[in-house]
């Protein structure tokens, strides 16, 4: 998650890198607001979509992916989920609305999502508990096939924009990645005049050193106090800290 700020008041600026976690964030009400993001990873019904390519995860299938695997994986999911204790928390590589809805219904939130171009199927949403987070409105930006869901709203009665992006993984055309990176830089920086809060959360299938995010994003690790993006993960991960150390 990476924070920014613009410099009339202490807006911010934040992004989520890792698969799962949690963040406070402080806002100028007294209790403060907590975010999270997880990859609930391939997270299909079990039933075969013409619109995308899901063959895999059907009774039929290369899975063997029944209602009995499905309710197991959303039990287990919606588990982990209100362990986080959030108020926001994004997730990706959803199928449809439907799961969504289901999960969402498990774990008490309120939700939003759209479907992107992805040939797999998979995309990001938001959940949000409705006494913290108020949706104004929410919609997809970006030309890349698995497009940025953004959702604008009020926290505390002060806007927030959040953005969920799930990046290509390492195992795709780096030339592709890149790409997608690069584009959701662009759509940072069509927000970064408003004055409001900002906040990009989604796995970006890198570490948070790595060069996408220092050259093409250019998330700042240093403080959350000018007009950048800030990473308050750099340091965490150098210390070997956060999900993407678990088995190390």
């Amino acid at each position: 998650m990476f924070i920014h700020k613009p410099m009339t008041r202490h807006f911010f600026k934040l992004a989520l890198l890792c698969a799962s976690l949690a963040i406070y964030i402080p806002h100028v009400q007294a209790q403060s607001l907590r975010l999270g993001f997880y990859n609930v990873e391939n997270l299909f019904d079990t039933i075969n979509s013409p619109d995308c390519n899901d063959g895999e995860f059907t009774p039929s299938g290369a899975k063997n992916w029944t209602a009995d695997k499905y309710q197991h994986k959303m039990q287990l999911l919606a588990e982990v989920i209100r362990a986080m204790e959030c108020d926001i928390i994004g997730i990706c590589e959803v199928e449809n609305e439907s799961v969504v809805e289901e999960l969402a219904r498990l774990t008490g939130y309120d939700f939003v999502h759209l479907d992107t171009r992805d040939g797999r199927g998979m995309d990001q949403a938001l959940m949000f508990r409705t006494e913290r987070f108020e949706v104004e409105r929410f919609s997809l930006r970006g030309n890349c096939r698995r497009a940025f869901l953004l959702v604008e709203g009020t926290a505390d009665s002060i806007p927030l924009k959040i953005i969920v992006a799930h990046l290509p993984s390492k195992l795709s055309n780096r030339k592709v990645a890149k790409g997608a990176a690069t584009e959701l830089k662009a759509v940072i920086d069509s927000l970064s005049t408003d004055n409001c809060d900002l906040v990009v959360m989604g796995d970006l299938n890198v570490t948070p050193q790595e060069s996408i995010v220092k050259n093409i994003l250019k998330f700042d690790e240093s403080k959350y106090d000018t007009n950048v993006m800030f990473n308050p993960f750099a340091k965490l991960s150098r210390r070997g800290e956060g999900s993407i150390v678990w088995n190390n």
